[in-house]
């Protein structure tokens, strides 16, 4: 195919009502500075530029003219949720709030935002969720007793307690546990953390996007029985062999048993039962502090391997360095394995979430568009006005931050 001109780009851009500002057109790949027709900056590739992927921030325009609802839609639904509007506010977007009036007389103001995701009338709000009763509902079922919204054991609630193990399970819901809905959430999940500690509480923090998703249930319930003690298999380390693991073997074994998925590594090795991956330690290189990390450490769910840890570390040599999460852990496998407490202070994280799901911070970072930082300077800004949304969903939707119980760091020299 013949390559084109700066001259042949020049004159197919200005047809379009587009500008090119470039005095270089190198190949197809190659970034080009643009003006839209509405006035703003962009770069973008020839080759996106004919595919329609130009001007971000006329693309998220675009999609919040779409994303408004018409009178009808809003109508719809309230008379599905026998819900009635006590006043007639002129709708502007989803987040304009809405008087209304539920079937029981309780008066509430709401959005359309949390009314499509489900959400309502606050006094009719079940204390105990659909997914709490499930959780509670299957530690039952293996025989253990159990109770909920307990009050009385650390400085605050509990959602799910087993009086006999010392555990409690959390079950963080994406709206009532985002900033939008507490600002202070960081703060209060440390304070939770720090109480179960001080009355030596085993904590289990379940989010709930994971209980929802078929796939991430079966990894929770095989965490819950761990915790429990109920096992389909227990196995000993030293019966079983030592291989190293095929990269996509390493990530259908993680996808399917570690809460957190699979992560690129450098290697990895495992112990095969009966020609079967059935516990997998992966490694990658932190240049933080030049030396190996351990990425992802897992056994299969229903499995307990005695000793798997510690043999497949065997495998490695020189300084080691690994995370614990404390809302799933305390860690104390890596101590029994020689690492020791590197790090008192406990960095707490987040994901950014539009109650549906959770997108971990990495994939919304700043978007540095001069178009879009005119509009949005800040993070906290492109969250909150649907740019980060925009990228990873294509739908201008508010995002807010919902924030993990921290991470431990231990080291192995």
């Amino acid at each position: 195919m013949k390559k084109l001109t700066l001259e042949e780009i020049q004159h197919q851009t200005f047809l379009e009502g587009h500008q090119l500002l470039s005095q270089e057109y190198k190949n197809n790949k190659s970034k080009l500075a643009f003006t839209c027709p509405a006035g703003h900056l962009y770069t973008a590739a020839w080759c996106d530029f004919q595919a329609k992927k130009r001007c971000r921030l006329c693309g998220i325009k675009k999609a919040h003219k779409g994303c408004k609802k018409s009178p009808e839609k809003i109508s719809e639904l309230l008379e599905k949720r026998e819900y009635t509007r006590t006043a007639q506010e002129e709708y502007i977007n989803n987040r304009t709030k809405i008087k209304l009036r539920c079937s029981k007389g309780h008066a509430f103001a709401s959005d359309w935002l949390h009314l499509q995701a489900g959400h309502g009338c606050p006094s009719c709000f079940s204390l105990i969720s659909k997914q709490h009763k499930e959780i509670a509902e299957y530690v039952r079922s293996l025989g253990v007793g159990c109770e909920d919204n307990v009050r009385n054991v650390i400085d605050g609630e509990l959602d799910v307690y087993i009086p006999t193990k010392r555990l409690a399970i959390e079950l963080d819901g994406l709206y009532w546990h985002s900033e939008n809905r507490k600002p202070d959430i960081k703060s209060r999940n440390r304070a939770k953390l720090v109480s179960c500690r001080k009355h030596k509480v085993s904590l289990l923090v379940v989010y709930e996007d994971e209980w929802k998703s078929l796939a991430k249930r079966k990894i929770v319930q095989a965490m819950i029985r761990s915790r429990i003690g109920v096992f389909d298999r227990k196995l000993r380390a030293s019966s079983l062999d030592l291989r190293t693991v095929a990269v996509k073997d390493r990530r259908n074994f993680f996808e399917a048993s570690h809460i957190d998925g699979d992560v690129p590594s450098k290697s990895a090795f495992g112990l095969f039962f009966e020609n079967k991956l059935v516990c997998c330690l992966s490694l990658r290189w932190n240049t933080k502090y030049g030396c190996l990390e351990i990425a992802r450490f897992a056994t299969l769910p229903g499995t307990t391997v005695h000793g798997g840890l510690g043999r497949l570390l065997k495998k490695v040599e020189g300084r080691l360095i690994t995370y614990s999460n404390n809302r799933v852990g305390d860690g104390k496998a890596y101590a029994a394995c020689g690492f020791a407490l590197a790090d008192k202070e406990e960095h707490q994280s987040y994901w950014y979430t539009d109650f549906k799901e959770r997108v971990w911070r990495f994939r919304c970072r700043r978007v540095s568009e001069p178009s879009v930082l005119l509009l949005y300077p800040s993070e906290s800004e492109q969250a909150l006005n649907g740019v980060f949304s925009y990228l990873f969903k294509s739908k201008r939707r508010d995002v807010f931050k919902i924030w993990d119980y921290g991470h431990r760091l231990w080291v192995k020299n």
